[in-house]
């Protein structure tokens, strides 16, 4: 508890600065001082916590962007594609019918996938949103993205989605 109390607020500024999300900081935060307490509830030796501490919570922000990019990188880049403006017309219209191809394939999802891409992606929500407004757990929510998403690459693979 020394430690949490002494080195919170450095560990969230540090997270908050490399999330530029407030909700995402507080999560890493937390689970910094989790982890390392497991870590040293297995009779392990730290030689310098704070040290420790920032170690943990980098390896946890990189693990959280890898986590993003796989789950988002597709969906992103239709939409990109299709707000973008760009001086190539039949560019911009392919994207455009890509991205509503999307939207109808999404349609087709069995409605627990297609309620939270809806939200996840066409409103922008973030994911403790989506848990609040569906009163499900944020990892239930995850889960229910990343396969959502797996359902949509499947599509793609066969065909049906491009």
């Amino acid at each position: 508890m020394e430690a949490y109390d002494k080195y919170v607020s450095e560990i969230f500024r540090f997270c908050l600065s490399r999330t530029s999300d407030k909700e995402l900081a507080e999560d890493i935060t937390q689970e910094s001082f989790v982890k390392t307490w497991q870590y040293l509830c297995c009779q392990h030796h730290i030689n310098n916590l704070r040290a420790f501490l920032y170690k943990v919570a980098l390896n946890l922000i990189i693990d959280q962007s890898r986590k993003r990019k796989n789950h988002y990188s597709y969906l992103q880049q239709i939409s990109n594609e299709a707000d973008s403006s760009t001086e190539d017309s039949t560019a911009s219209l392919d994207a455009k019918l890509q991205c509503e191809r999307v939207r109808q394939a999404i349609k087709t999802l069995p409605p627990k996938y297609k309620s939270v891409l809806a939200l996840r992606y066409f409103e922008d929500m973030k994911i403790k949103k989506i848990a609040n407004r569906m009163n499900e757990s944020e990892n239930v929510i995850s889960v229910r993205i990343s396969r959502g998403l797996e359902k949509l690459r499947q599509m793609k693979e066969r065909k049906i989605l491009l």
